[in-house]
């Protein structure tokens, strides 16, 4: 079983948790996530089962889409619903001035990772120094903010907001800084995944459906090919002759080719349609070569 699974995470359960339960239950040997989401957040999850870890960074690596709840004039020290409140302030909405603030967060920005968080400090995680009460001090890290905005302000306590970011962005930090700039404080009341990369929650499955499928022989029906997952990139076919030779890692000269990019990984195919894994393009002089980056083929015959 070598592809993706687009699974919805509940909340109360680690990503860990998660990709080891269903790789028990499905019976994979080798099964991982592409990118944590905190145990009280949920939503969408893409799972890598067999071969397809091996490409699981390249889905790490894409923008997420989330949905937030910000719950001004309450702060806690792990900046969520989860953490021992730390102070309490008079806080009184004004939309025009939460537009302009979450406004200023767009774009390229730096970000202090929360205390309470999986970063790696000389070899511990922050939430494990933070539990024992040791101080350290974080280095603040880019991170992109392409859009924000209001979603439902029918509350004026609880600010539904919606947040197109790239990788490794912490909504609670956001959250947190929102309502440091604010003057009233603020935390994340929860949190939700919704898009990743080009997956959306919307074709995603319950864990129960996953099961089910699994359990009634239509995993066809759910998992996604690595072809299929890798589709931004672009697809070189190639002959039988030269296809040797990208299993066997070995140089293949170009003229010319069918390619919008040539900086970018491509995704090779066989003459037959077989997904063989991603190749990249190098220039040596004047001439340009493709070579092996990620073998990702079943076996290692040819012509089949």
């Amino acid at each position: 079983m070598d592809g993706l699974i687009n699974i919805i995470k509940p909340s109360g359960m680690t990503s860990f948790d998660l990709a080891a339960y269903i790789g028990r239950r499905l019976n994979v040997k080798k099964i991982g996530h592409t990118g944590t989401l905190d145990p009280g957040a949920c939503g969408l999850m893409t799972l890598c089962t067999g071969k397809a870890t091996r490409i699981s960074e390249l889905i790490m690596n894409r923008d997420k889409t989330y949905i937030a709840e910000i719950i001004f004039g309450i702060t806690t020290d792990t900046y969520d619903s989860y953490g021992t409140v730390t102070g309490i302030s008079k806080y009184v909405y004004d939309r025009d001035k939460l537009e302009k603030i979450l406004c200023s967060f767009t774009g390229e920005i730096m970000q202090l990772p929360p205390m309470y968080s999986a970063v790696k400090i000389n070899g511990k995680k922050l939430y494990e120094l933070a539990r024992k009460g040791i101080p350290v001090e974080r280095k603040s890290r880019s991170i992109t903010i392409s859009d924000i905005n209001i979603l439902d302000d029918s509350d004026p306590n609880a600010i539904l907001i919606s947040t197109d970011c790239s990788k490794g962005t912490y909504i609670r930090s956001l959250i947190y800084d929102i309502g440091t700039r604010y003057g009233a404080g603020a935390h994340m009341g929860f949190l939700l995944r919704t898009r990743s990369g080009d997956f959306d929650i919307s074709s995603a499955y319950t864990i129960q459906e996953v099961i089910h499928a699994y359990e009634n022989n239509k995993m066809d029906d759910i998992i996604i090919s690595m072809d299929d997952a890798l589709g931004g990139y672009d697809r070189l076919v190639i002959d039988l002759f030269d296809e040797k030779k990208f299993i066997n890692g070995l140089f293949i000269e170009y003229t010319s080719c069918d390619v919008n990019n040539m900086s970018d990984p491509v995704r090779v195919i066989a003459h037959n349609g077989r997904f063989l894994g991603l190749g990249e393009f190098i220039r040596k002089g004047e001439k340009v070569f493709l070579k092996t980056k990620k073998l990702l083929t079943e076996d290692n015959d040819t012509g089949r």
